[in-house]
């Protein structure tokens, strides 16, 4: 078989002319070894436009979401969570804010970049090896609610959106905002288990009991 036209490839040999088995690498290369790496600075703007996965645009999308919140308080939040279709582990991965003028479902569309990609950073293992496959699924829960989802309140749901992108001529990127997920390198991060309905999942008998278990 032949190398590819675009692979380095590197050889150890012995130096000639040593008593002592020195090696020295030789590096075989094409003209267009080096084309797939382009120099800085000269590299193409991120795809997704303002929702692009880079830190302008992420710490934009925080500005609008505290000054989103700050007007509108805890009911124009929702929780938002990420999940690989084949798991039934969700990962909490930040909260979205948006103004009244915009849905639930168009909110985390315009953002669905944003939220995807740094879902796939924030749990590499268990979501980055799903990216761009099409399996990541992003599930939404009413503001602030974490420890009753955690606690499995029944009446808490969680809904699933659909992947269906909207533009900016739907809605404007000042009308939504996000504050994602941050977690240390000592953090654990948070998720929960739940059925494929977004429902909790309770052992035979247990519904009626976690529904008192926390205060509404």
């Amino acid at each position: 078989s032949t190398w590819p036209s675009n692979l380095t490839a590197f050889i150890i040999r012995p130096s000639s002319g040593s008593n002592f088995f020195s090696w020295k690498l030789q590096q075989y290369t094409s003209d267009r070894d080096l084309s797939f790496i382009p120099p800085p600075g000269s590299r193409k703007a991120p795809q997704g436009g303002d929702t692009a996965y880079i830190r302008e645009n992420i710490l934009r999308q925080l500005d609008h979401y505290m000054a989103i919140r700050k007007v509108g308080g805890v009911d124009v939040v929702n929780d938002l969570y990420v999940r690989d279709s084949s798991s039934e582990i969700f990962w909490y991965v930040g909260k979205l804010a948006k103004c009244g003028t915009v849905t639930l479902e168009q909110a985390v569309q315009r953002q669905w970049n944003l939220i995807e990609e740094h879902a796939a950073r924030l749990r590499p293992v268990e979501l980055g090896r799903k990216f761009g496959s099409g399996s990541l699924e992003i599930w939404s829960a009413p503001g602030d609610t974490e420890r009753h989802i955690e606690a499995n309140v029944a009446n808490i749901g969680m809904e699933k959106i659909s992947p269906d992108l909207v533009t900016e001529e739907n809605v404007k990127i000042i009308e939504v905002g996000l504050n994602l997920e941050v977690v240390t390198n000592h953090g654990k991060g948070f998720c929960v288990t739940r059925s494929n309905d977004g429902k909790p999942i309770f052992p035979d008998g247990d519904e009626d009991e976690e529904e008192d278990n926390v205060d509404g």
